[in-house]
């Protein structure tokens, strides 16, 4: 038999859940935003204006890009009652993967679409495919743990993530690379951030697939 204050007690969990959750999040969000805005700052200073032109379209590009991978459905899985996770898996896999595929052939297209014809911008794009991928995958665990309120559970690779961002894009600015020491700190950075994610929710993410 239910006790009388039993209803209480679970929407005091699920306050407590979303207190904890939503303290985490701006925690992250706080962490983000400081880090990269100040190493960008610092690397605005050490790479060259016509390098850092590439990136100034690139960046946007990719943000566009990553939009059209998830197809809105991050947003669609946190509501559903389904939890369609295994479906959201296999869209990122192959969808992610076949937009990764088109946008690395079709990088010449649009590099020149940006009116840059050199050819590292093209190698820039191909570079930034990798990461499209990689951060397509870790989107699955990461609205994974935003359904069940358990944001602060990211913590440790939000943070992981953007530490090895910040050191490597300054490290491999100082030695020279230019633009590309934001290419390989952001595919690196990435790789990590999705690699721990999976590993946090190992045993617990549901991949059953259905139909959408």
């Amino acid at each position: 038999m239910l006790r009388p204050n039993a209803p209480s007690q679970g929407l005091d969990a699920i306050a407590g859940r979303l207190v904890r959750s939503a303290g985490a999040a701006s925690v992250s969000q706080i962490w983000r935003v400081g880090v990269t805005f100040a190493t960008h700052m610092a690397l605005r200073r050490m790479i060259p204006p016509d390098e850092m032109g590439v990136w100034t379209w690139a960046e946007p590009l990719f943000l566009l890009l990553a939009q059209v991978r998830d197809l809105g459905l991050p947003g669609h899985v946190v509501r559903d009652r389904e939890r369609p996770f295994g479906t959201f898996f296999a869209v990122e896999l192959r969808w992610g993967g076949a937009l990764t595929a088109l946008v690395l052939v079709a990088a010449p297209l649009l590099a020149l679409a940006y009116h840059d014809t050199d050819a590292g911008a093209v190698s820039v794009i191909r570079a930034l495919c990798l990461f499209l991928f990689v951060q397509g995958l870790g989107q699955v665990p990461m609205v994974f743990f935003e359904s069940e309120i358990e944001v602060q559970r990211t913590i440790p690779a939000e943070l992981a993530r953007n530490t090895l961002f910040a050191i490597l894009s300054l490290s491999l600015a100082m030695a020279g690379f230019g633009v590309w020491s934001l290419i390989w700190a952001h595919i690196a950075a990435g790789a990590l951030y999705a690699a721990m994610l999976w590993w946090a929710v190992r045993g617990r993410l549901p991949l059953d697939r259905r139909a959408p």
